[in-house]
């Protein structure tokens, strides 16, 4: 799974994004730069999640949220998720 996106902060000081997998934070599915407002910068990262087959019984299924760590804009977003066999 990979992310690229821009983050414009409204204020000075560290901005980032972080995947969330079912409400919980995907350890090392992060990325932060420190800006000034206004400014525009681009952040990306890429992380491999396991996800488990599902049955009748057992729901494996991940939902997957990218969330801001401050205030600002985000823009030009892509997440390309790819299923390895």
């Amino acid at each position: 799974m990979t992310l690229n996106a821009d983050v414009t902060p409204t204020a000075a000081g560290d901005i980032g994004l972080q995947l969330l997998r079912n409400g919980v934070a995907v350890p090392g599915a992060e990325a932060t730069v420190t800006g000034a407002t206004g400014d525009t910068y681009n952040i990306s990262f890429a992380t491999l999640l396991r996800v488990l087959p599902s049955c009748c019984v057992i729901d494996n299924n991940a939902a997957l949220q990218v969330q801001a760590t401050a205030t600002g804009t985000i823009s030009n977003a892509s997440l390309s998720v790819v299923k390895m066999a």
